[in-house]
């Protein structure tokens, strides 16, 4: 969706958007490439941390605490829920 806006809208400015890949590329290590078979089984919570992880931190291992800031969630909820991810083998 993103690109078919940036094609018909030039005077769209993506640089700042905080829902675009990381540098603007979505990689073959990508965790959510990685997982696609898992994410229609996740919660909504689940997806949206899953959702940040693969944008926000690609390739990244942040902190429950940066997560947390991010996501602007209660630090217990963000904690079950990588609990949950890891139990899912979402992290490999």
């Amino acid at each position: 969706m993103c690109s078919a806006i940036r094609d018909k809208l030039a005077y769209i400015k993506c640089d700042d958007c905080e829902y675009r890949f990381k540098y603007s590329k979505l990689k073959k290590g990508n965790i959510l490439v990685k997982n696609i078979r898992i994410l229609p089984k996740l919660s909504n919570t689940q997806r949206g941390i899953a959702c940040l992880l693969g944008t926000v931190y690609d390739g990244e291992s942040p902190s429950i605490s940066e997560i947390t800031e991010k996501a602007k969630m209660n630090f217990n909820t963000v904690k079950n829920v990588i609990e949950g991810l890891k139990e899912q083998g979402f992290f490999k």
